[in-house]
């Protein structure tokens, strides 16, 4: 009973007087997180009241609310990690993502859960009391994932951070260290790319791909010969890493397709063999 007490006050009251351990925005998404809990809580005890033993065969149904549980958990792990690691403000476009990212999840996954109710109206009911004014949650905005892409993209101790652990192999022909590698040579050549950018915009250069007007640029005093070097390795090194090793360079010239030297018998020739 005190899961549906709690679940129905912070529905009305949006989760506004529930205890966070901090303050700020970082404390939203401890009261989002506390509400949340206490509708998947009742939800449970909701589908196990209903159906009990026969909850274990309804298996889409229970995976939902494990869907749920565990997109819970993810926000919670995403949390504990950025209290563990000093609050570092670099590190939160990545926290508010994956809780947000998190939450609409979570909610999501009740709704199917109340839609495939096998009392209809007992979800229905669910519904309306858990979730009073409707969705609450929406799925990231595309500024906040930008963020977020930002500074995984980005070279320095935010990536570091996320990064630590992971093993980055040292061989050229790993291709783990190969992305490495085209990530640090993209972000070196983006200025470069900036500059040629502006300058077709001023007119200083004729439009087209800035990768491509290199020798354009450095006629034109754009760029000099280093930054042009630069460029040019992000493009080799993002080459490496899309381009395909199933085949051997000319694979496909070096023997015609054999299928062009056969005829190809017809549908009476080749019942009558």
């Amino acid at each position: 009973m005190s899961n549906l007490a709690r679940a129905l006050f912070h529905g009305l009251s949006g989760s506004h007087w529930a205890q966070a351990p901090v303050e700020g925005q970082e404390a939203i998404h401890y009261r989002e997180l506390t509400r949340m809990s206490a509708v998947l809580a009742v939800s449970s005890e909701a589908a196990l009241l209903t159906l009990g033993g026969e909850l274990k065969r309804r298996e889409s149904l229970s995976a939902r609310l494990g869907d749920a549980l565990s997109c819970l958990y993810i926000a919670s792990a995403a949390l504990k990690r950025f209290a563990d690691q000093g609050r570092q403000p670099a590190d939160r476009p990545l926290v508010a993502w994956v809780v947000r990212d998190a939450l609409y999840r979570a909610q999501q996954a009740v709704f199917e859960v109340y839609d495939n109710f096998p009392i209809p109206w007992l979800g229905r009911v669910l519904r309306w009391t858990l979730f009073p004014y409707g969705a609450v949650h929406r799925p990231p905005e595309d500024t906040l994932v930008a963020h977020a892409a930002d500074v995984i993209l980005r070279s320095g101790e935010a990536r570091e951070r996320l990064t630590d652990g992971l093993y980055l192999p040292d061989e050229s022909s790993e291709p783990l260290a190969q992305l490495e590698v085209a990530l640090r040579a993209a972000t070196s050549a983006q200025p470069v790319l900036a500059q040629l950018r502006n300058a077709m915009r001023s007119g200083q250069l004729a439009g087209g791909d800035p990768e491509q007007c290199l020798m354009e640029g450095i006629s034109a005093g754009v760029i000099n010969e280093t930054e042009a070097a630069l460029v040019s390795a992000a493009v080799t090194a993002r080459r490496r890493v899309i381009d395909v090793d199933e085949f051997p360079a000319g694979y496909w010239a070096e023997e015609p397709d054999s299928c062009q030297h056969k005829p190809v018998p017809s549908p009476r020739a080749a019942r009558s063999t």
